[in-house]
């Protein structure tokens, strides 16, 4: 390379390493929000080169980066004097480096959402599938992602000069109503039906049979400790014992019996009276309930 720039006149030297750099840098996509120069198929003329050289300038002097990038890569042509060359094809690198850019990954679902719109700035983003850079001038942007039947999605971000190749990550959603599947819908009240004659449990059972095993285990709780005194005055006192002696241990059977008595009669209570219940005609009433997994859970009152 070194021998082939020696072999050219010093005036075409920067326009040679113009096109270099305008051949290296095409294969990256551009965007532009303002008006750039059209590529054209005829040489520019010197007033076109001295044109696009002024308003990269202008346009770098206002932070128009992509502007200026596409006035530098019109300038670059090899027709245009040899120092405007030189100028555009060290701009053409310069903004390279210094334009941010981003790339776009658009999931639906969890799934890569390939068919999905992209609009950069209110412009719909051409081709965006390809995975090519997509350039943007520094400052804030907003991004929003469409496709049906999901959820439109918008992102907003500040790029600064430098911040190349940004992922713009977004998974799209379904909408809140499309969500709810027929197996997953609210529970559906039916029509309440007449249902046969029930005989609902009286409220004073449940009180009794507590008082019936309270009963029981006091009988069990006395009868045990009762006999162990009768053995404790076996062993001590007895034939000889005294009435005072003996009083307790008949105290803790009489406790013992009377518990037993009331246990008893209690249960016995409680028994009858469910036994006995009377009958009340009922309506029934349904309700359906659809289940993440497909099931239906019924509900009956």
């Amino acid at each position: 390379m070194a021998r082939v720039l020696s072999a050219i006149p010093g005036s075409r030297v920067w326009t040679c390493v113009g096109v270099l750099a305008l051949v290296s840098s095409s294969a990256e996509w551009s965007h532009a929000g303002r008006s750039a120069p059209a590529s054209t198929q005829a040489s520019p003329t010197k007033a076109d080169c001295i044109q696009a050289h002024k308003r990269c300038q202008q346009a770098q002097n206002d932070r128009r980066l992509v502007e200026a990038r596409a006035w530098a890569a019109s300038c670059t042509n090899p027709a245009c004097p040899g120092l405007l060359v030189a100028d555009c094809a060290r701009w053409l690198n310069e903004l390279d480096q210094r334009i941010p850019s981003v790339v776009f990954d658009v999931q639906a679902g969890g799934h890569p959402g390939m068919k999905a719109e992209v609009y950069a700035d209110g412009q719909r983003v051409e081709n965006w599938t390809r995975g090519e850079a997509l350039r943007l001038d520094p400052g804030q942007h907003t991004f929003r992602f469409v496709l049906a039947p999901f959820s439109p999605s918008t992102e907003t971000m500040l790029l600064g000069e430098g911040m190349r190749f940004h992922v713009v990550s977004v998974d799209l959603a379904m909408p809140e109503r499309e969500r709810s599947t027929p197996n997953q819908r609210e529970p559906v009240p039916e029509r309440g039906r007449a249902g046969g004659p029930a005989r609902p449990v009286p409220v004073v059972v449940y009180p009794l049979l507590a008082v019936g095993v309270a009963g029981i285990a006091g009988f069990v709780g006395f009868g045990l400790s009762g006999k162990a005194e009768q053995r404790r005055l076996e062993r001590t006192c007895s034939p000889n014992c005294t009435e005072s002696e003996l009083s307790t241990m008949r105290q803790r059977y009489l406790i013992g019996d009377i518990s037993a008595a009331v246990g008893v009669g209690a249960m016995v209570g409680a028994g009858v009276l469910y036994l006995f219940r009377p009958k009340r005609p009922t309506r029934e009433s349904v309700s359906v309930t659809a289940l993440p997994c497909g099931g239906s859970m019924v509900y009956r009152f």
